[in-house]
């Protein structure tokens, strides 16, 4: 499966910016933290350098996209996205009422995706909420069956979560349905790395729970 397209990936983070307060001058950039992600990890390396969403026509606060693929070449697309729309986001975490608005956005932006030709249809599957240790929403998933223009099936997971003050969204797009938590286990993979927590043997040292 190919990665999705840049203009794809914009299609899903757009949405007017915020007006709130901007960051603080020595806050990092998306693509400062997209750059601090592992180039491996669990099976999956990174593909190129991080996307600058920014960087595009009216991308501000789009922030930057990394791209993943398995090292044993299956049909599986990992992108994780770091971005704020505009603003700082709080508190942190998965229980932030701003993932649940993420979320509502993220699931309009897909059904705009098939008004618009990209795909032929979305059917929404799934949610859970997953979280570790004493934090019960680490983070909130959404699965998804879709049909590509092509009449290819497809399976999607999002998950977001709000880290340093911006969305973390972890997608991951296969050829069939994923288990509803694989995505979940592998944002949780990439959480930890992102912010130096401990793994035992590519699982989350503090257990994961739905």
């Amino acid at each position: 499966m190919r990665f999705l397209p840049v203009v794809l990936a914009l299609l899903l983070l757009t949405g007017c910016a915020g007006t709130g307060d901007s960051a603080p001058a020595s806050r990092s950039t998306p693509q400062e933290e997209g750059g601090a992600l592992p180039v491996e990890f669990d099976g999956f390396r990174r593909v190129g350098n991080p996307l600058n969403f920014e960087g595009q026509p009216g991308g501000a606060g789009l922030g930057a996209g990394v791209r993943y693929a398995p090292a044993n070449g299956e049909r599986i697309a990992l992108t994780v996205y770091i971005y704020d729309r505009g603003r700082p986001r709080a508190p942190e975490g998965g229980a932030s009422p701003d993932v649940l608005d993420e979320l509502r956005t993220t699931t309009a932006e897909l059904n705009a995706a098939v008004r618009a030709g990209i795909y032929r249809s979305v059917k929404f599957n799934t949610g859970m909420n997953l979280g570790q240790g004493n934090v019960p929403t680490e983070l909130r998933c959404l699965n998804f069956s879709m049909v590509q223009r092509d009449g290819t099936p497809t399976g999607d997971s999002v998950c977001v979560t709000v880290v340093n003050g911006r969305f973390m969204k972890v997608r991951l797009t296969v050829s069939t349905p994923p288990e509803p938590v694989m995505a979940g286990v592998l944002a949780i993979a990439i959480l930890q790395r992102f912010r130096g927590l401990g793994m035992q043997n590519g699982t989350p040292a503090s257990g994961l729970r739905t």
